[in-house]
C-alpha cells in the first residue's frame, strides 16, 4: 500500500497454464484435515498458484506484482472480486515485505484498536458496532501493519465490513444497503458511506485485542 505499491490483476485463459505441472505445497480445509479442500497453494516454475477449488485459480507472477485470475465456469463476479481483495492481494503484499494480518480495526478518536482472532469470533460484528457508535472503520479482515518512527500503525488492504443479515439488522436497523460477498458465504457487505464512516490511511495503534472462544463451562 502507499504510493510505491502497484499491483495488477487480470484474467487469463486456462489453456495458457499447464495445471499438470503444478507442485502443490499446502492445502487448507474448512475444518478437519480429511474435509474438502477450500484453498491450496502451489508452484509452477517461478509463479505462485493460489487455488480455490470450485471457484477460481490465480497465478501470481515472480516478484508478486501481477496476478491472473482463471475463474471456473459459473463463478459469480462478486466471488472473484472478493477472492482477489481478501486472499490474493494480501499475499502479494506479504510477498513484497508488508506485514499483513487477519483482523479488524477501528479508529477511535485519533488512534486505532485492532481486533485479532479466528474466523467466527465476532471481529466484523464488533468493529461494525464500534463504527456505528462514532468510530471510523479501518477494515474487518485484512490489515497492513507498519513501523512509523517507532510506533505501530495500521491500515486496511480494502475498506469493507461484512456481516450476517441478522447482525446487520441489529447494528444498522434502518439501513438496507447490503451487497453479495461471495456465493459460498451468507455474509453480506455493508454498502453506503452514510452508514459507515471509513478511514483509509495509516493510523497509530493504541491496543491489540485478541478474541478467543468462550471457555467450555463458563457463562457467555
Amino acid at each position: 500500500m502507499g504510493g510505491a505499491d502497484l499491483f495488477v490483476v487480470d484474467s487469463l485463459s486456462r489453456s495458457n497454464v499447464r495445471t499438470d505441472r503444478i507442485e502443490w505445497v499446502h492445502r487448507w480445509s474448512a475444518g478437519h484435515a480429511n474435509e474438502t479442500t477450500c484453498m491450496r497453494l502451489g508452484r509452477l516454475k517461478d509463479e505462485l498458484i493460489i487455488s480455490f477449488p470450485g471457484a477460481s485459480d490465480f497465478v501470481v507472477s515472480k516478484g508478486a506484482r501481477q496476478a491472473y485470475a482463471l475463474p471456473q465456469g459459473g463463478t459469480p463476479a462478486a466471488t472473484i472480486e472478493h477472492l482477489i481483495a481478501d486472499q490474493v492481494l494480501p499475499r502479494m503484499l506479504a510477498a513484497n515485505g508488508r506485514i499483513v494480518v487477519h483482523g479488524a480495526a477501528v479508529k477511535l478518536s485519533t488512534t486505532a484498536v485492532v481486533l485479532v482472532g479466528e474466523t467466527g469470533l465476532g471481529k466484523s460484528t464488533l468493529s461494525a458496532a464500534l463504527s456505528s457508535r462514532g468510530g471510523f472503520l479501518i477494515g474487518d479482515d485484512s490489515l497492513v501493519l507498519a513501523d512509523r518512527q517507532g510506533e505501530c500503525h495500521v491500515r486496511t488492504t480494502y475498506p469493507s465490513v461484512r456481516l450476517l443479515p441478522d447482525s446487520a439488522g441489529h447494528i444498522f436497523p434502518e439501513h438496507r444497503g447490503l451487497a453479495d460477498v461471495a456465493h459460498y458465504t451468507q455474509k453480506r457487505r455493508i454498502v453506503g458511506d452514510s452508514v459507515l464512516r471509513s478511514e483509509n490511511g495509516f493510523v497509530p495503534v493504541v491496543a491489540f485485542y485478541f478474541l478467543q472462544p468462550p471457555i467450555k463451562g463458563t457463562p457467555t
